[in-house]
C-alpha cells in the first residue's frame, strides 16, 4: 500500500475535529528499513518515532541505547 493511502485511512480516524490540525509523517532513509515518524499538531512536531530496530543487522538500523 502506497503512504499516501495509508496516511489517509490513519487520518480519517482521528477524530473529526482533530483531522484537519493533527497529522502523520514518515520518511525512509537509504536502502534500509530504519526511518522516522511524527506526529504534528497544527504544524507543530509533538511526538518523534525512531523505526530502526536494536537487532537490525543493518549498521544504520542499530538504535544507541544509552548506559
Amino acid at each position: 500500500m502506497q503512504w499516501s493511502k495509508l496516511r489517509s485511512l490513519i487520518v480519517e480516524r482521528f477524530a473529526e475535529p482533530l483531522q484537519k490540525r493533527l497529522d502523520i509523517h514518515g520518511a525512509a532513509y537509504g536502502n534500509c528499513s530504519c526511518g522516522h515518524a511524527w506526529l504534528t499538531l497544527d504544524g507543530e512536531v509533538i511526538a518523534n518515532f525512531c523505526t530502526g530496530r536494536i537487532t537490525s543487522p543493518m549498521p544504520c538500523c542499530r538504535l544507541k541505547i544509552p548506559s
